[in-house]
């Protein structure tokens, strides 16, 4: 299968394959992913070539680790006027584990609605919050069981299109050119 990590990368991979791709925020190792822009689906029987993307294929994924990349040196130099700049520079990525390449026709190719977050703070802060961070957030008594009280003043919905997306709420990754996608092009 070929499926897109990110907006600018493709991966050809099988079931058991290891993939280095840019970091996934808010994941840590042992969590599973799901990637739904498949462009391509094939096995020694058959191939499915998506236009653009396939709907009823996705990629369930194990992250391995996050961790840096190799570090990538830059030099310049200017012989006229003497000058020399020397960088070094490592990249945050993510290692995949890719344990299913599921393509289901019969499934809905449209993705759940993502889910409402707990903690507004959690959401604005661009991280998991502390336990000692989530302590003095009020609970009050819900339907379903005590909710934060900030629900009644906040719906859930997404403040700026592709938010859930680029936090890992969402639940599967899609990139462009799939029609599902929710991020600003490049």
């Amino acid at each position: 299968a070929v499926f897109k990590s990110s907006v600018m990368h493709q991966h050809k991979v099988t079931v058991g394959d290891l993939v280095q791709c840019e970091k996934l925020h808010r994941r840590e190792a042992g969590e599973k992913v799901v990637f739904g822009t498949v462009l391509l689906v094939g096995s020694k029987n058959f191939t499915i070539i998506g236009k653009p993307t396939i709907p009823y294929a996705k990629i369930k994924a194990t992250i391995e680790q996050q961790t840096l990349a190799r570090e990538m040196l830059t030099f310049k130099y200017r012989s006229k006027g003497r000058q020399s700049r020397f960088l070094r520079r490592r990249q945050y990525v993510t290692m995949l584990r890719i344990d299913e390449i599921v393509l289901d026709p019969e499934a809905d190719p449209v993705d759940p609605p993502p889910p409402k977050p707990v903690r507004l703070l959690d959401l604005w802060a661009n991280r998991w919050l502390d336990p000692a961070e989530t302590a003095p957030i009020e609970m009050v008594d819900g339907p379903n069981g005590p909710v934060p009280k900030v629900a009644d003043i906040y719906d859930g919905s997404e403040h700026q299109p592709g938010s859930y997306h680029r936090r890992g709420l969402a639940s599967c990754y899609r990139f462009w050119p799939d029609p599902q996608h929710t991020h600003w092009r490049l």
